[in-house]
């Protein structure tokens, strides 16, 4: 008995030893373009650094890499490691390289409490155990919390200021955090409960590779046709076009992109297998032309094609007519001068659009007949005028509402007020020093009436003031 607490001992300080011992890659890290449905072999060395031997070496369980399990490594030795890349996906993993050593602890049957708060989290989040451990979980809330594994199941619920406690009779690893109402408040903790005795896996002296695997695909050709490359636009229209790729070789053509500044594509990222065509729709918007000096303009386009083959690129010309952009910022469809604009190009032939001709407004007051005769920039000045006119008239009507609302509180308020003094000056009269409590009273209600009559006078003095300031500005 003396001598299996002297190993157990010596077990435990052995493992707190383990820092950056065990198993050990130099250089982990590996960035690979692999060409897909081809295997790719990586050869590494793999070091034991750790007095003792580790048997049955291999990847964690993944669906990227395989390597033959390695029987044994000797201790202090290296060993050169042949490992093939299987899989046809994009990867960036971590992956471990796990060893088993022969060990005879024994059981410690010891107890670790852990605490949980919102503040701290958890107190000892990773902990290292061997067969037998308990852990007694303390939850300082005052609600309920979940425990939870790192996938998403649920290990435990403690209700708040109670406890919970877990006994491992068996070697485990695994991942958890806290959770309330389905929301995590702590980092991801380990727990890690090894083997008494026999062959043991610690997780501490596991190495690790990173793998970055890019795929890349067999090479083919293809050939693009474009209906058209020319275009005339107006600056504040799209125009529709269509253009057929065809994969020329005898290879699946992948992630297809085609890009393009000004250009939007109905389908883009996509496959054509070999001696398929694939028609595409586009629309071109452009984007550059914001102001007069945009316009009468010819813009050069490019359009490029890329996957798994030579990049196929083609230039569109793109002339953007003449358009004068009222103060550099026209906006198609959304003002009365675009409408006006719109419809000048729709019907040339109509007067108000001919800039050459002039528009004459007749009027007949009595027996005066006068006219007044606009130019066509002055018709615009005009209804931009009304429109911004009606909508003072709009802001003043909403000003109005809401100062009318305004008075009609404090109208509320006054006659709340004066129920308040007329109860109070009933009240007075019952008492002894009633005379100067009805002056009073009487003194506060000529107040109040006092406070309102200004109110009133002020609000229809500022919104004179307001509609004198705006009929100076027309």
């Amino acid at each position: 008995m003396k001598n299996k607490i002297i190993i157990a001992m010596f077990g435990i300080l052995f493992l707190a030893s383990f820092a950056s011992a065990g198993l050990l890659v130099d250089e982990n890290s590996f960035i690979i373009n692999k060409t897909v449905n081809e295997d790719y072999s990586l050869v590494f060395e793999l070091q034991n650094t750790e007095d003792f031997s580790f048997f049955n070496i291999s990847f964690e369980d993944n669906d990227f890499i395989e390597m033959d399990e390695i029987d044994e490594l000797p201790a202090n030795s290296n060993i050169s490691v042949s490992a093939t890349i299987t899989t046809n996906l994009d990867v960036d993993e971590n992956i471990k390289i796990k060893g088993y050593y022969l060990s005879d602890l024994g059981e410690s049957s010891d107890t670790y409490n852990i605490n949980i708060d919102y503040n701290n989290g958890i107190d000892n989040c990773d902990l290292q155990l061997i067969q037998g451990d308990t852990i007694v979980w303390h939850n300082l809330a005052s609600t309920a919390i979940d425990l939870m594994y790192a996938d998403g199941e649920l290990m435990t619920t403690i209700d708040g200021g109670s406890n919970s406690s877990r006994y491992f009779n068996t070697p485990i690893t695994f991942n958890y955090y806290a959770s309330y109402f389905g929301l995590a408040f702590t980092d991801i903790c380990t727990v890690n409960v090894l083997g008494s005795s026999g062959y043991i896996n610690n997780p501490n002296f596991d190495a690790a590779i990173n793998l970055k695997v890019s795929q890349e695909y067999e090479p083919t050709t293809i050939s693009a046709t474009f209906l058209e490359t020319n275009y005339t636009m107006d600056f504040f229209k799209s125009q529709d076009g269509l253009l057929s790729i065809k994969n020329t070789g005898d290879k699946i053509a992948k992630n297809i992109m085609l890009s393009g500044d000004w250009f939007s594509f109905s389908d883009n990222n996509f496959d054509i297998d070999p001696g398929y065509s694939k028609t595409i729709s586009y629309v071109i918007s452009p984007t550059k032309a914001f102001t007069t000096n945009d316009t009468d303009k010819t813009y050069y386009i490019n359009v490029s094609i890329s996957g798994n083959f030579e990049e196929v690129s083609q230039q569109f010309s793109i002339f953007i007519k003449y358009a004068d952009i009222d103060n550099n910022s026209y906006s198609a469809g959304t003002d009365i001068i675009s409408i006006l604009s719109k419809y000048c190009e729709e019907h040339p032939e109509a007067d108000f659009c001919n800039s050459a001709k002039k528009i004459v407004y007749v009027n007949k007051t009595d027996d005066n007949l006068f006219n007044v005769t606009f130019q066509q920039d002055q018709i615009k000045r005009l209804f931009a005028s009304w429109f911004g006119f009606m909508d003072s008239m709009s802001a003043d009507i909403n000003f109005l509402k809401d100062r009318i609302d305004t008075i009609e509180n404090k109208t509320s308020n006054v006659s709340t007020s004066q129920s308040l003094l007329i109860e109070k000056y009933n009240e007075a009269i019952s008492k002894e020093d009633k005379d100067v409590e009805v002056i009073t009273v009487i003194i506060l209600f000529a107040i109040a009436i006092a406070v309102a009559v200004i109110l009133v006078w002020l609000i229809i003095y500022f919104w004179k003031k307001r509609q004198k300031v705006e009929a100076d500005s027309y």
